[in-house]
């Protein structure tokens, strides 16, 4: 995930094109752990911690799109 320390150091506008490439990359990783899950490569356990790490990052990567994008949400109470 290189593209997420880029986005980090990255010029304000450059940030956009590369979140949107780790989102991107996020849906892929979330299928090819699934499929693992469904043809028993990976067990139970596994399968849902990194689901659980792909979703923490798909909200944080999503959030940081909003913020760009000036559609940031208020902090959750």
């Amino acid at each position: 995930m290189g593209d997420i320390i880029r986005a980090a150091f990255a010029p304000k506008v450059q940030k956009l094109p590369t979140l949107e490439r780790v989102r991107i990359s996020l849906e892929v990783i979330k299928h090819l752990v699934r499929t693992e899950h469904e043809l028993r490569i990976i067990d139970e356990k596994t399968y849902l911690r990194i689901a659980e790490l792909i979703v923490e990052t798909s909200k944080m990567t999503n959030s940081w799109i909003r913020y760009l994008m000036g559609n940031a949400r208020p902090p959750a109470q």
